[in-house]
């Protein structure tokens, strides 16, 4: 790793990725994109049609540091027959702790990019879930359930040949983890959620309607949003989620492409497409008391509104080996608060490896 005395920001080049924080960047940052891209492009003049734009990243250190923290970021890709995952791989490949991140939904594996650089003494690995990020998206006669991703991450696992894993995912990850720890605890050494719970619930009685929704749906998939810019891209995506500007940027890095009036997200647009399946809350905490490896929650203060406390606390029973944790953050605690979380990701790997 090579540390560099200047101001900070992001950028990604081919397989380079400079993780820098911004102080008065908004003055700044048009001189330092042109030096970057200067000194990548000298450097390996292949990149130079593979150069991004740079993003926005929050400060990585403390705030009187004006260190930048360069990381080589590999990309990797699982080719699945019908499926193309892509992703991206950092640290050390050597470490017998390994780490499979799983991102939320209509996120990719650029959200765990603020905290990826304080990890590497591990082998870490985040892929885009299939119908976002750079991953293909599944064939138009089959959908986006649940089971299915639990399936595709069976098979990366199985591509990766790790011995042992931890699973960290954050929110539809954390449930992917979750319910992929209920059917194959060993496979896994540990389990991680970030502000995750096991998956929506639905009630029984609803199972008839939530199904005709969904075949309506199905019948008129929403069209693709042309944005003219990133910056009104990136307003409508804090409005929708209450994402802070510079973390939604960073999804931006994978999650979008351009096209000839402006700008579309790269994710499936049958994401939005209501599930036409959902287990009850009797099966989910049934799912939830079968998992027994150890599990760390680590949670947004307050809870998000989708989960709610009440079933956040019921659920909570139901895992044996539980530590929980709360951060005063929002659902994308892992982007706000990276330091706070890759602490405590360290200190429960490191414990998980003392005692194998």
């Amino acid at each position: 790793m090579e540390y560099i005395n200047t101001d900070n920001a992001l950028i990604i080049a081919d397989n380079y990725a400079f993780f820098v924080t911004i102080y008065n960047a908004h003055t700044f940052l048009y001189a330092f994109d042109l030096f970057l891209r200067f000194i990548i492009c000298f450097s390996c003049p292949a990149n130079i049609h593979n150069i991004r734009n740079i993003f926005y990243s929050r400060k990585l250190y403390n705030s009187n540091s004006i260190l930048i923290k360069a990381c080589f970021v590999e990309p990797i890709e699982f080719n699945l027959n019908e499926l193309t995952l892509r992703g991206f791989r950092f640290g050390n490949k050597s470490s017998t702790h390994k780490i499979l991140a799983l991102h939320g939904w209509l996120d990719n594996a650029a959200s765990f990019r603020p905290f990826v650089h304080l990890l590497d003494d591990f082998d870490f690995v985040a892929i885009d879930l299939s119908g976002h990020g750079l991953s293909t998206h599944r064939s138009h006669n089959t959908g986006y359930h649940m089971v299915d991703y639990v399936l595709e991450v069976a098979r990366v696992i199985e591509c990766l040949n790790w011995n042992t894993v931890t699973l960290l995912g954050h929110s539809m990850g954390g449930a992917i983890s979750a319910l992929y720890c209920s059917a194959r605890p060993d496979d896994i050494q540990q389990l991680i959620m970030l502000d995750a719970m096991g998956p929506l619930s639905g009630a029984e009685t609803d199972s008839s309607s939530r199904l005709s929704n969904f075949m309506k749906k199905r019948k008129r998939v929403p069209n693709e949003r042309v944005y003219p810019d990133l910056k009104s891209a990136c307003a409508a995506r804090c409005k929708a989620t209450g994402m802070r500007e510079q973390d939604a940027m960073v999804i931006m890095e994978r999650g979008m492409r351009e096209v000839k009036n402006g700008w579309v997200w790269r994710s499936d647009r049958r994401l939005l497409i209501p599930s036409p399946l959902r287990y009850t809350e009797v099966a989910i905490k049934s799912l939830l008391s079968q998992i027994n490896i150890p599990v760390t929650v680590i949670a947004a203060d307050p809870a998000p509104a989708f989960v709610g406390e009440k079933m956040y606390a019921d659920r909570k029973k139901c895992i044996e080996q539980l530590e929980e944790y709360r951060i005063k953050a929002g659902h994308h605690l892992h982007m706000e608060e990276p330091e706070k979380i890759a602490k405590i990701v360290i200190n429960k790997i490191q414990r998980a490896g003392e005692l194998s």
